[in-house]
């Protein structure tokens, strides 16, 4: 039976949920290329083996980094043999990279499954099942680089913590589990860091997580999923937050086979209603994605994960590479200088377009860092509005108040009587010298 396009993009999702979990478990060093060779993802383990900097290989060739000239004639035969989709399942080959420092590192290069150092098979992908049914991979599939470590198995956490009892794992994602309030019965998401698995670069991102969720809860969005409690303990971070009961929102989107101008709408306003009080408290969320968008018992949008949000400082640009690379702008993917806010309004792009045809607008590396996306059957004002959010050049790329003020938008409006507010008062301009107000 052939798969539909939902199912696959469902199964894709499924595998990102198994690999973030796998990497609780195991000592990964990750790295993605697209069909061009080009890096697209490079993990901070991957840079501590290699000695290089994630700013020093983004955009460039793998090939020109890490691979010797014997070597290169070969790899690049097993990846063409990749992109065609004829890797054989269950496989993995041993090979060499180069390190910074001109040192030889030996590993294990492999598409389809996981293994421990002993040669173990710990985990397969949705790639490696499908290649065993004889179907060609994606343009864009990840292909990673291994030098896996089995950890020993993790100590469990306790039961309960404050006035809550810890209960099952949320979905597949084993850092956020269900908690149930000891007298009330009220279900809450409790965020689980084990300080152990940080380094000290994650120890302040955890520590500045808990931070800005505690300063947007204390202007009360009603976008933005609320911080009850976050208890640090010797061994823990526990981040107790508000419990959105109909989940994330891609599944949504893909049951409906894409929404509708109007519903896209209503949700769009409500993430925007959600980042304009993020800018205008200098907070960019630098992760916008459907798993971070979830649905509350009324079906209205929560934003969460503030893992990778950070403070605008005038006059600074970036270069961190984070979130992730469907969602990401073209200027995160090459390793570029942005402000902040931008980045985000990119990825805001890549949702409203997915809301609406339950697809994502770019199929390849190439295409995102082109800004080629085929137009979606909507208004022409819809369609002008993706046009202005999805420009490559991030300085002509439209900032919240050009989406605030847009025809589409403003057209709606009345669909989120909730939203109103974003249409009061003095516009916004999102960068760090903005005037702060609360929305």
């Amino acid at each position: 039976m052939v798969k539909s396009k939902e199912q696959l993009i469902a199964e894709l999702l499924e595998a990102e949920r198994r690999f973030t979990t796998l990497l609780e478990h195991v000592r990964l060093a990750s790295i993605m290329i697209d069909r061009e060779k080009r890096i697209i993802f490079i993990n901070n383990h991957f840079c501590e083996i290699t000695g290089y900097s994630k700013e020093e290989v983004m955009g460039r060739s793998y090939f020109d980094i890490f691979v010797s000239h014997h070597d290169r004639k070969r790899l690049e035969n097993i990846h063409a043999l990749c992109m065609a989709g004829m890797w054989e399942p269950l496989s993995y080959v041993e090979t060499n990279i180069l390190t910074k420092q001109g040192s030889i590192l030996a590993i294990a290069w492999n598409n389809t499954v996981l293994r421990d150092s002993r040669g173990k098979i710990i985990a397969t992908n949705s790639i490696g099942e499908e290649l065993s049914k004889g179907k060609k991979i994606p343009a864009e599939v990840p292909v990673k680089i291994i030098a896996a470590e089995l950890k020993e198995s993790e100590p469990s956490f306790c039961n309960k913590i404050g006035d809550y009892e810890i209960a099952e794992a949320m979905g597949k994602n084993s850092k956020v589990r269900i908690g149930i309030h000891k007298d009330t019965r009220e279900k809450v998401a409790i965020k689980i860091l084990r300080k152990d698995r940080l380094d000290e670069t994650e120890l302040i991102q955890a520590r500045r997580e808990i931070y800005i969720m505690e300063k947007l809860t204390a202007i009360g969005n009603p976008f933005i999923a609320k911080l009850y409690q976050a208890v640090e303990t010797q061994e823990h971070f526990y981040i107790i937050m508000e419990y959105a009961e109909n989940g994330e929102m891609l599944p949504y989107i893909l049951k409906k086979k894409g929404l509708t101008e109007e519903e896209s709408h209503k949700f769009f306003h409500q993430i925007i209603s959600a980042l304009r009080t993020c800018h205008s408290e200098n907070i960019v969320h630098r992760d916008i994605k459907h798993q971070n968008i979830l649905l509350d018992s009324n079906f209205n949008a929560k934003l969460i994960d503030f893992g990778l949000s950070n403070f605008v400082e005038e006059g600074t640009l970036r270069t961190t590479f984070c979130g992730t690379p469907a969602y990401a702008a073209p200027e995160i993917l090459l390793g570029t200088k942005y402000d902040g806010p931008e980045v985000d309004i990119w990825s805001l792009g890549v949702v409203l377009y997915s809301m609406l045809t339950a697809e994502f607008p770019f199929k390849t590396v190439s295409d995102i860092l082109a800004g080629q996306f085929e137009e979606p059957n909507t208004s022409p004002e819809c369609i002008d509005l993706l046009k202005k959010l999805l420009t490559v050049e991030r300085k002509n790329r439209a900032t919240l108040n050009d989406v605030l003020n847009h025809p589409w938008t403003k057209s709606w409006v009345q669909n989120c009587p909730l939203c109103i507010d974003s249409f009061l008062g003095n516009d916004l301009t999102d960068n760090s010298s903005q005037k702060r107000r609360k929305v």
